[in-house]
């Protein structure tokens, strides 16, 4: 049977776990914002005083700037999942995609920690391949209803998305506090263009798994 420890050497430690827990939340929390408002170019010393902590302690948690970024790609997981389901449970086929397409770019174009998570470093993570392959999956399922149903063009896969929705908010950094709705207008001519109605062929076909990966 378990013994509960009594002792102040017990509380001691309970108390450090407790205070190392915080302080690794209060990094990832202050990472996150700053990702999110400046993209991955804040440096960690930027994000330790925000977080209230020193540098040593944020590396304590998080021994490189990118094992910091590859956390707060994964915590932003919950959020794009809830995006694919949301659009799965959509029976129209076509509102399911623009429904997609609208969470999406909506997120990529006001945070810069979205915008720029294509980058070769991330996607060479495992955990990121992870994420993204299980992404992926569920992004195919709703262009095959679409295919299906003769309203999406029928040469667009998956891999194309997460390309269009990074221009998108690539391109919104310029204008993302004079018209921080601009990414509207741009949604709209991309899903145009992905209809199936007077789709044109494609040339080249769409990015490799290797290039989404970051591995070529």
């Amino acid at each position: 049977m378990a013994t509960v420890d009594t002792t102040r050497g017990g509380e001691a430690q309970r108390t450090l776990r407790a205070d190392a827990r915080r302080n690794r939340e209060r990094v990832l929390a202050a990472a996150s914002a700053a990702f999110a408002e400046e993209g991955f170019d804040v440096g960690v010393a930027a994000i330790a005083r925000r977080a209230g902590v020193g540098t040593g302690t944020l590396f304590r948690h998080f021994p490189t700037k990118l094992e910091l970024e590859v956390a707060v790609v994964l915590e932003r997981a919950a959020g794009m999942s809830e995006n694919l389901q949301a659009a799965l449970a959509e029976p129209d086929p076509w509102e399911a995609f623009t429904t997609l397409m609208t969470r999406i770019v909506e997120q990529t174009s006001s945070d810069r920690c979205l915008g720029q998570a294509t980058k070769p470093e991330l996607l060479g993570d495992p955990r990121i391949q992870e994420l993204q392959d299980e992404l992926l999956r569920g992004v195919e399922e709703i262009l095959r209803r679409g295919r299906d149903a003769g309203v999406l063009r029928r040469d667009v896969t998956a891999e194309d998305i997460p390309v269009l929705a990074s221009a998108i908010g690539t391109t919104m950094e310029r204008f993302r506090t004079s018209q921080p709705e601009l990414w509207r207008r741009y949604l709209g001519v991309v899903l145009d263009g992905l209809r199936a109605d007077g789709a044109a062929p494609l040339e080249p076909g769409p990015p490799g798994p290797d290039l989404l990966s970051g591995t070529c």
